[in-house]
């Protein structure tokens, strides 16, 4: 058996420990389609053009009647930046 097998290794030191977000991102959000068909609507017939007027329409009242909703923030961070001196070695001398 080698020494080296009954030694602990030693963790490189972190100046911090954080966790990244594993939440998948949405793509858009309600309203994302609306949008979708107006700039669409805009590309092919113009920015002024009389047939985007629905569609301009469609977009203002999923806006107003979307909820706002704010999501949880997750407090792992917080808690990885209180812990990381119990954690992370001490620096080499």
């Amino acid at each position: 058996m080698s020494s080296l097998s009954s030694k602990q290794p030693r963790l490189k030191h972190l100046a911090k420990l954080r966790v990244k977000s594993t939440a998948a991102k949405t793509a858009g959000g309600p309203c994302s389609v609306a949008l979708t068909n107006l700039l669409s609507c805009w590309a092919s017939n113009g920015h002024d053009a009389p047939t985007c007027a629905n569609f301009a329409q469609e977009l203002k009242i999923c806006m107003a009647t979307r909820p706002t909703v704010k999501a949880g923030k997750s407090s792992i961070n917080y808690h990885a930046a209180r812990l990381k001196d119990k954690v992370s070695p001490p620096p080499y001398d």
